[in-house]
């Protein structure tokens, strides 16, 4: 590169940052925002060497790349030991990503969060920021984007809202900003943004635009190996724009749409043989509706959705024509994807969509209208600029006031956890890779995300092709170590509905109209206690290992009467209130 290419190369560089300067300087404000807390607790006096998982379902999370670094990258069954070949439900390239993120810079598969928090957050913030500024063209309103949809999402709730200004008050959420979470939100939600961004270039920038459109169609087929609510939504968004161009006679943006999205399908072709090979395990129809994918025709209304509509009706004057085209599609969508199931008849628990991908898009329509009035209106600079920079304000301080408010709600548990730090570095160090443990619920939550073993029974392990009736039996085997009596067992399990409806069915009562979602069949629970009856301290051991088990981890703190050695369980260590009894003696048999 000669001296003359250097100087241009540095001109561009600098009038790039100089153009940009604000926008970036918010994307690394809102990235400091959301990856500090777990920073700030490990160098805490606190700290005794178990990391923060506090984000919402984060522990489930991190087991995923866990499980990539124990040489398991399909993710076929995260949790349960003998399911390992399973065909995946959750799509694995994320927690890869994020595995390959951690190996380069030498670190486990917390630390890949932890310190990954940081890059892929900012990656988000720079894709909103980026396509804010494609759609509508103004540097300060696009930098308004990132902070607004990372940070002050709930602010759309007229309940946060109130309480914004009320420290003493609940955030309106106590798991920290949903970005904060690794897989998704945090990288579905950076290849959805990641996708826009290049696509409407390709729509709209008249260079590059090979380039672009191979980009485009990579992101999105790349989408079906990240989340079903990812591709879902924007193959829709694309099916949409195909209409509205082709009914405007924009048969070039016609041709560009329908491109990608072919290119992209084929692209997702492994998916889509994986997706049917699931489908027919014996176990799928039990697994599906855990997940909250039911019979429903009922529709969905999305009040978000109707008001923007109702602003976008009175000031559509003040759009681009390609402006109109995007939010009219956006509507569309939103409005289809959250109703499916009219069609389809199966509802797949579409809230989803409406938190992950329609509210930031909402955002995106609110800012759009600010950005285009104030270009009608160049006489209002000081009044946008002020504008601005309270909404930046605005945001940040709600984004902080949850992060604050959920640390220190989540602080007592965490130094809690602390005394679990011996148990997991004895795992790591002392026990074969994939072996398998049960514990109490506080512990077990943590070990696979902190050790290379698997577990007896997980929460979220329910969302993987595992049977009910085997998901009974942990859960049977659970209340038969706390010791409750057999002679009252039918009343003890119809008084723990709610408790069994979680731990076997998931989501399959909660969306279905006028069906109680905690309440559990009564076939099933009459089999269930049954089955408790014929328990026994002499083959209760048996029972257990009709499923791979290698250790039970007791706390006396927690759960005291789980008296495991009676059943032939051997200790092999101990820390403080926690002991570790080994099933070594139990599978080598008599």
């Amino acid at each position: 590169m000669n001296t003359y290419t250097w100087k241009i190369f540095l001109f561009r560089s600098i009038s790039f940052f100089r153009t940009h300067a604000f926008g970036l300087l918010l994307a690394g404000a809102v990235t400091l925002a959301v990856s500090l807390p777990p920073v700030i607790w490990h160098f805490s006096t606190d700290f005794r060497g178990v990391e923060m998982l506090k984000t919402n379902t984060e522990a489930h999370y991190v087991a995923q790349v866990q499980e990539v670094y124990d040489g398991h990258p399909r993710l076929g069954n995260t949790f349960f030991q003998g399911l390992k070949n399973s065909d995946y439900l959750f799509p694995p390239l994320s927690p890869n990503l994020v595995a390959l993120f951690g190996k380069l810079i030498g670190v486990g598969a917390v630390g890949a969060v932890i310190v990954g928090r940081f890059l892929f957050v900012f990656l988000l913030a720079l894709a909103i920021y980026g396509f804010a500024y494609r759609l509508f063209g103004s540097t300060r309103w696009a930098a308004v984007a990132a902070p607004f949809i990372i940070l002050g999402y709930a602010l759309f709730d007229p309940h946060t809202l109130l309480r914004l200004f009320s420290f003493g008050q609940g955030a309106g959420e106590a798991t920290f900003i949903d970005y904060g979470r690794p897989i998704n939100p945090q990288i579905s939600s950076l290849f959805f943004f990641g996708y826009l961004y290049f696509f409407w270039q390709f729509l709209i920038v008249p260079s590059r635009r090979t380039l672009l459109g191979v980009v485009s169609a990579v992101l999105l087929g790349a989408s079906f190996y990240v989340y079903l609510f990812t591709w879902t939504y924007l193959f829709t968004l694309n099916g949409f724009l195909f209409l509205l161009f082709l009914l405007r006679k924009d048969f070039e943006s016609v041709k560009r749409v329908v491109a990608v999205t072919i290119a992209a399908a084929v692209l997702g072709i492994p998916y889509a043989f994986n997706l049917l090979a699931a489908s027919q395990n014996t176990w799928y129809a039990e697994t599906a509706v855990r997940f909250g994918f039911v019979a429903s025709h009922a529709p969905n209304i999305s009040r978000l959705v109707l008001g923007l509509i109702v602003v976008y009706l009175f000031a559509k004057s003040l759009l681009t024509t390609k402006q109109r085209v995007f939010f009219g599609s956006f509507f569309v969508t939103a409005l289809v994807v959250a109703n499916e199931q009219i069609i389809t008849g199966k509802y797949i628990f579409n809230h989803h969509y409406h938190w992950y991908y329609t509210t930031p898009l909402v955002a995106l329509g609110v800012l759009a209208f600010f950005a285009q009035w104030f270009k009608a209106h160049p006489d209002k600079k000081r009044v946008e600029v002020l504008a601005v920079a309270l909404l930046v304000a605005l945001f940040f301080v709600q984004g902080i006031k949850v992060q604050v408010l959920s640390y220190q709600a989540s602080k007592e548990s965490m130094v809690d956890e602390q005394r679990y730090a011996p148990v997991i570095d004895w795992f790591n160090h002392e026990s074969p890779l994939d072996s398998v443990i049960f514990a109490p619920a506080p512990l077990l939550r943590l070990l696979p995300a902190v050790t290379h073993n698997n577990v007896y029974y997980y929460g979220t392990g329910i969302y993987t092709l595992v049977s009910n009736e085997r998901l009974m039996d942990t859960y049977l085997a659970q209340i038969y170590l706390q010791r409750v009596p057999q002679v009252d067992i039918r009343l003890y399990l119809d008084e723990h509905q709610a408790e069994i409806a979680g731990w076997v069915f998931g989501y399959t009562f909660s969306f279905q109209p006028g069906v109680c979602s905690t309440c559990v069949p009564e076939d099933f629970l009459d089999k269930a206690a049954e089955r408790y009856r014929q328990l026994t301290d002499a083959n209760f051991a048996s029972f257990l290992l009709k499923y791979p088990l290698d250790y039970i981890v007791t706390d006396e703190k927690t759960d005291p009467g789980w008296r495991v050695d009676r059943f032939g369980f051997v200790p092999v260590a101990k820390f403080g209130t926690l002991t570790i009894h080994s099933a070594a003696a139990l599978l080598a048999g008599p």
